[in-house]
């Protein structure tokens, strides 16, 4: 950032009615990039930047200056996705900065374009870390890891958003129609990401998106909520309530003369942090719930049940090949859900007998008849599938008489092999070869991402292959005893019933949506 320009764009921040610190100075930063600097002593709390809404970029004032870009709100593609995806909520924004970036002048944020440059990352794509530019080799090192999915879908994002933007700039008849290629949305979609607030949405902040990132590693495990209160109080950032709705920054820590200004970007997972900034931390897997993994139980390799051949054609119908959950290192809700339906599926009863007698949860009741099948002439029920709300998989939340130990063992087993078809499909071996890889990789380089990625979901299947193994310890314990099913059962039920409470509480799985924006500022 040229001081010629850099000057500009603070007077153009000032004149608007903005409030910059004199102790702020731009310039390159270890970390590759830019950075903002104190060229004073700067005491925590202290208010270092004031942003008047004029100068605040939402995809509201992004639609009054390319009216062009209207016809994005109306495309059908936002009500019916093609590719399986949803249209990113940055759409406005990133095919704004991919119009303006070359004719930066057309625009009232001009000062603000000037000073950041077009950011053209494909001038050295070899260098970058984010997964854009990344090989298909360099992919492959993520066989089999939720990230990688994460990945592909994200890609699949910008391909639907690009067809969005130039079908709604064709049908605006504006001269950038058929100008722009993927590659270029592409990287306005990562300058937008890398950069945006929350603001009315997502929003771009000159100056404020220059800091760079700034969390240290708690001191101890944090659960999830502990996590977002780390985050929290980590970053003192946000709209300041009132009649003009500013957007203010402090500092949460003193810097001294000469020292960066940083700034928490929000606590994420891994692969959210490498998919929009390009970096990793090291600690995310084993100090917060963060990080989590897919484990699935294909429905053609199910063991046998009662009508399993039923519960496996609606299944397939309305679930897929697949019944998959997102596990966390904390467990979460995934996995007690995907529990709740092994417990089911490893029990001998009945679903109408688990239902009355067992708290069931399942789809509603329907006749087999309408499947042609019959057992001694007489029409059985079933649980009909498709009438089973949103969540369609059959469950048992709890243990009950109707089902055994080494039922409830079965249960558990058939969680583990999941975790070890999990564990087979990644690459690179067991989770400590990858620790041990991680020591001579060069940190920062895309290998040492990418191992980083896959470590961090080896952890969590480590995690529950401990857990899992710790409850059958159990109740091969009580088998041993020769415990009947009924007494040991019972007490089987409220030992589970007060870990699956605590569990729930505690470590309910957090939604992938993540932002800037800390707690309110008190100014």
């Amino acid at each position: 950032m040229g001081s010629g320009r850099l000057k500009r764009l603070f007077k153009w921040l000032v004149d608007a009615g903005c409030t910059v610190s004199p102790k702020l100075q731009v310039r390159s930063s270890k970390t590759g990039g830019r950075g903002i600097f104190a060229t004073e002593d700067i005491e925590e709390g202290e208010l270092v930047l004031l942003l008047h809404p004029d100068v605040i970029l939402t995809g509201d004032a992004a639609l009054q200056e390319a009216p062009e870009l209207r016809g994005i709100q109306d495309h059908p593609l936002l009500a019916h996705p093609t590719l399986g995806v949803a249209p990113s909520a940055k759409i406005v924004l990133a095919a704004f900065c991919m119009l303006k970036w070359a004719d930066p002048a057309s625009t009232r944020f001009a000062p603000y374009f000037k000073a950041m440059g077009k950011h053209r990352l494909s001038e050295k794509p070899m260098t970058s870390t984010l997964p854009f530019f990344w090989s298909d080799e360099e992919l492959s090192e993520l066989s089999g890891t939720l990230a990688l999915h994460e990945f592909q879908r994200q890609f699949r994002v910008l391909e639907q958003d690009f067809l969005i933007v130039s079908e709604s700039l064709r049908s605006a008849g504006g001269q950038e129609a058929g100008t722009h290629t993927l590659a270029d949305y592409r990287l306005a979609y990562i300058f937008v990401a890398q950069r945006t607030f929350t603001y009315n949405g997502p929003a771009l902040l000159p100056l404020a998106d220059v800091a760079n990132h700034y969390l240290p590693a708690p001191d101890h495990r944090l659960n999830e909520e502990e996590g977002r209160q780390y985050s929290r109080e980590m970053s003192s950032s946000g709209v300041i309530p009132g009649e003009v709705r500013y957007f203010g920054m402090k500092a949460v820590r003193s810097v001294r003369k000469g020292g960066e200004y940083l700034h928490n970007y929000g606590l994420h997972n891994n692969s959210v942090d490498l998919f929009r900034y390009g970096f990793v931390t090291p600690w995310i897997h084993n100090s917060t719930c963060e990080t989590s993994t897919r484990l699935r139980l294909a429905v053609g390799h199910l063991p046998e049940r009662l009508d399993a051949h039923l519960w496996r054609q609606h299944l397939l119908e309305v679930v897929g090949p697949d019944i998959s959950a997102d596990v966390s290192s904390c467990f979460g809700d995934g996995l007690l859900r995907l529990h709740e339906f092994a417990r089911f599926w490893s029990t001998s009863a009945s679903g109408e007998a688990l239902k009355e007698q067992c708290g069931f949860e399942g789809p509603q009741n329907k006749q087999t008849t309408r499947n042609n099948h019959r057992t001694n002439n007489n029409t059985e029920n079933i649980l009909d599938l498709r009438k089973a709300g949103s969540d369609p998989l059959p469950r048992l939340p709890s243990a009950c008489a109707l089902v055994s130990l080494e039922e409830e063992l079965a249960s558990s087993q058939l969680i583990r092999r999941a975790v070890k078809d999990a564990l087979s499909a990644m690459p690179g071996g067991s989770l400590q070869e990858d620790e041990d890889r991680l020591e001579s990789l060069r940190p920062g380089s895309r290998l040492h991402c990418a191992v980083t990625l896959r470590r961090d979901e080896k952890y969590v299947l480590s995690q529950v292959e401990r857990h899992l193994a710790d409850a059958e310890s159990k109740l091969r314990g009580s088998l041993k005893k020769g415990k009947g099913p009924r007494t040991t059962t019972t007490t089987t039920t409220t030992t589970t019933t007060k870990t699956t409470a605590t569990t729930s509480k505690a470590y309910t799985r957090r939604s992938t949506a993540s932002t800037k924006v800390g707690k309110q500022l008190e100014l």
